[in-house]
């Protein structure tokens, strides 16, 4: 068993395909699920459970650690597939209810796209993005300010910022939602004095960034949900195991990678938010990434350099070096390699290319040449840790893998229909919701349909208790039958039907209808 204070360090396996890598992330992951567990796996892996997520681009480490999870922490999974099209989770970066501020959430979500299209980014792109992010940011305070509960249902997304900037009718409709005079005097005295033009070459650029998610069935599904079902604050408060199926042969890879980086971006402006709590309040967070190379969005700089002080370490797995160096190159202030291998705690060499043993053996150090790396057989590596108790560098030995522990496809198949209930909603209601946030783009075409206000219904009180259950505040599940609203119709019906039935499902009640006023 690995000591674990170790694998909450920064680590690092480097192998060809079929060496071995994934075994050993296996192996790593397992051994943090059997933390402050009972039994006497619990006992070695360590008294303190801990957050994990975990990111497989390829599916079969996600599925077998899925079936591997302890009975202790069955109910503390949240499984996030890309491959579920019957059930998507969703992720609003505009979602007030998540708790972030304004400044917070346009920033979160900036980064993402930053992060993501570094080699494409400007300070006028940026400045458009940013007013256009905090526009729609206080639309949405507004519509959850008539009605908290059923308000986030209507929330505007970032699939909705094309249109904000491209069609003045619908920028005119949500800027009048808006409280900050400061967004409002930018549009007015700025952007929309532009000619058409101009106003094109700042557009242009956003488009073709939000359009990578909105061209995408699987990306659309998860980012255009008005209401986030997942939230990594929540998770990593509550010591959740978070595994995250890429299925990137299946979804295609830009998707996964897209979807990859926003989500490992995410996770970690939650760690980052920890830094306004005392150290004693902060939670322990282990990301483990395999094949980290097909994620180039992914800001793992920021976790290495900097989240480390707030409870965040990372376990990273990819064939060759020569894809960091890839991920690096379209960005020139960008050094990968530099921000792994300075902040390594250990570091784990399988068999490789010549070009990477060469550099391997000088960080193995104690002799070892390339020649030595090239005769490594299957499950075998060499390794270099540091000790953690007194932060020395420890000589570099050998390993020798045993066969990692078979995972239960029965609790696997269990884990994830749980997790789908829990944290994601059906398909037929998410399109619904994105043909609604279409029609609301498109109706405000009459002059007097622009000063419609935004919806109000009543408070609902479908437990009760004067309040609304956590599974349905999770699910996003409870809507009124009525409302009147910019694409209202047979769509937002049939919605709300379907998550009156999910609520019956789920907790045995009925549905209780809210009406709204014109």
């Amino acid at each position: 068993m690995v000591p674990p204070d170790l694998l909450r360090r920064h680590l690092l396996a480097i192998a060809k395909t079929r060496r071995g890598k994934s075994s050993l992330m296996l192996q790593f992951v397992h051994h943090l699920m059997l933390a402050g567990t009972m039994g006497q796996g619990g006992r070695v892996a360590g008294k303190t459970k801990r957050c994990l997520i975990l990111v497989d681009p390829h599916s079969d480490l996600a599925v077998s650690a899925l079936g591997l999870v302890p009975r202790e922490r069955q109910g503390e999974v949240a499984y996030l597939d890309l491959g579920n099209n019957r059930r998507p989770f969703g992720i609003n970066l505009l979602d007030v209810g998540l708790g972030w501020s304004r400044d917070q959430a346009v920033g979160n979500a900036l980064r993402v796209f930053k992060r993501e299209f570094d080699a494409f980014w400007g300070p006028r792109m940026e400045d458009a993005f940013r007013f256009a992010l905090m526009a729609l940011f206080e639309a949405n305070e507004a519509i959850c300010q008539v009605d908290p509960i059923a308000g986030r249902n209507l929330q505007h997304t970032i699939l909705e910022v094309p249109d904000l900037l491209g069609i003045p009718r619908f920028r005119n409709y949500v800027l009048k939602r808006t409280s900050d005079s400061t967004i409002k005097h930018w549009f007015s005295s700025y952007f929309d004095p532009l000619e058409l033009r101009h106003r094109q070459e700042i557009i242009n650029p956003v488009q073709t960034k939000v359009h990578k998610y909105a061209g995408s069935k699987v990306a659309r599904a998860i980012v255009g949900q008005p209401r986030s079902t997942i939230d990594f604050r929540e998770l990593i408060a509550g010591d959740k195991i978070v595994i995250i199926n890429l299925r990137s042969f299946e979804v295609i890879e830009d998707t996964a990678a897209l979807i990859g980086g926003t989500l490992l971006n995410l996770a970690a402006r939650a760690v980052s938010s920890q830094s306004t709590l005392p150290p004693d309040r902060r939670r322990s967070v282990t990301i483990a990434v395999d094949e980290f190379h097909t994620i180039p969005g992914a800001d793992y700089e920021q976790v290495f350099g900097e989240l480390a002080k707030y409870g965040a370490n990372m376990i990273l797995a990819t064939q060759t070096l020569a894809r960091l160096d890839r991920m690096t190159e379209g960005d020139r202030t960008r050094d990968l390699r530099a921000a792994v291998f300075s902040n390594l705690d250990g570091l784990f060499a399988f068999h490789t290319s010549a070009e990477d043993a060469d550099y391997l053996a000088e960080e193995l150090g104690g002799g070892l040449d390339k020649q030595d790396l090239l005769e490594l057989g299957q499950y075998q590596c060499y390794a270099r840790v540091t000790d953690v108790r007194t932060g020395e560098r420890l000589p570099a030995f050998t390993i020798r893998l045993d066969a990692p522990p078979a995972g239960d496809d029965t609790l696997a198949a269990q884990l994830a229909e749980q997790s789908a209930r829990s944290y994601g909603r059906e398909v037929i209601d998410v399109e619904l919701d994105l043909q609604a946030a279409a029609e609301r783009v498109r109706g405000p075409l009459a002059e007097a349909r622009e000063s419609e206000a935004y919806p109000v219904s009543s408070k609902s009180d479908p437990d009760g208790t004067g309040r609304v259950s956590e599974a349905r505040a999770v699910l996003g599940a409870h809507v009124p039958r009525r409302m009147q609203t910019y694409g209202e119709g047979k769509g937002r019906s049939r919605r709300a039907k379907n998550d009156a039935s999910d609520r019956k499902h789920h907790e045995g009640v009925s549905p209780e209808s809210s009406d709204a006023p014109e």
